[in-house]
């Protein structure tokens, strides 16, 4: 029992001592970066060529889309040396635009030096008991003789505990960890309106003023009220990635008024949204994408003789011609429907527009 107590005693010893040797400054630094890019697969191809010629190490790699705009995405953390990490940090802004750059620096030194601290008390309080249990050993009763290595087993028990708290601090310090996000950017809407702010939180702001041609075609026109077809120009607002905006457009009569009391010019302006279909593409692609919507909104009528503010509400059925991550052209058929005369106001209106990133 004595050998036992003596080889058990110098282990810790020796183990204390070679923790006081290393007492370098030990610092755990945490980089996390988001990055958006306009070039995903120029900015991926780049991203992993630093991390080669740097020798970093990948610890997680998860590449796919982002679920709410199908935007392409890359998360990668690895660990570098003090050299590489410089260098990686250095050429970040060569990625795209970044979003965060925050890191977190603790320094584990102080630490570690105030559990070499413990351990030591902790290894010179088990030589005494140890010393101690030895000399007097043969002249203790039964239950000191107990009371005593449970003692020992358990200031054993508590340099285990500090041992395990040291190798823990040890084990976080390396060199550098940094986490870098790449996502694509994608400013045309790519996703419908029932993914957005009006059913499912916050929205996802893009800025896309555009400009478009309306004809409104009234179904039963009414001879010194409403002429037959009305046309002009309109300001089409996107500013959501659900396909929310903003439109403001002139129409005037086509040809000449029958009577001064025929309306000559519509001024519109409404609020609408619009929704992909689930099962045709979701707006994916870059050619062809049908969607439908609504839009709800009011309208001023002018003729010679009088003038009136009455409100709408139109459905509609589109198709994307073209879209990309900078512009979007696209052609609607809309139904129009008046609050007010709907019988002589009513009818539909053909639009194209185009709308781009600003």
């Amino acid at each position: 029992m004595k050998t036992n107590l003596r080889f058990r005693s110098a282990v810790v010893f020796l183990v204390l001592l070679f923790q006081n040797v290393w007492s370098d400054s030990l610092f755990v630094r945490q980089t996390s970066v988001r990055i958006q890019c306009k070039d995903f697969e120029s900015s991926q191809n780049r991203l992993m060529e630093m991390i080669e010629k740097t020798k970093a190490e990948i610890q997680t790699l998860h590449q796919g889309k982002l679920d709410y705009n199908q935007a392409r995405n890359l998360r990668i953390e690895f660990t570098a040396d003090q050299a590489g990490y410089e260098q990686i940090n250095k050429n970040l802004s060569a990625l795209g635009y970044i979003e965060e750059n925050n890191t977190n620096s603790v320094n584990n030194s102080y630490e570690i030096q105030a559990l070499s601290s413990e351990l030591n008390f902790l290894q010179g309080k088990l030589a005494r008991f140890s010393d101690e249990f030895r000399y007097a050993e043969d002249n203790l009763s039964k239950e000191l003789r107990e009371k005593m290595w449970q003692n020992l087993r358990q200031i054993e028990d508590e340099i285990f505990v500090k041992q395990t708290q040291m190798n823990h601090k040890k084990s976080e310090v390396v060199s550098n960890r940094m986490t870098i996000e790449l996502t694509e950017e994608i400013y045309t809407p790519q996703s419908s309106a029932q993914d957005s702010w009006l059913f499912f939180g916050m929205p996802e702001f893009v800025n896309m003023p555009g400009a478009g041609f309306s004809m409104l075609d009234i179904e039963n026109p009414k001879t010194g009220f409403s002429g037959q077809r009305y046309s002009g120009f309109e300001v089409k607002y996107l500013f959501t990635k659900g396909k929310s905006y903003f439109q403001f457009g002139a129409l005037k009569l086509a040809g000449t008024a029958d009577t001064d009391s025929t309306i000559k010019e519509l001024f519109i302006y409404s609020f609408g949204q619009d929704f992909y279909p689930r099962y045709l593409g979701r707006g994916q692609r870059r050619f062809f994408n049908l969607y439908s919507g609504y839009a709800i909104g009011g309208f001023y009528a002018t003729s010679a003789l009088k003038s009136m503010e009455r409100g709408f509400i139109s459905t509609s059925i589109g198709l994307e011609l073209v879209k990309t991550n900078y512009l979007l052209f696209d052609t609607r058929c809309t139904y129009f429907i008046p609050f007010y005369e709907n019988r002589n106001l009513r009818g539909l209106i053909f639009n194209s527009s185009f709308n781009f990133v600003f």
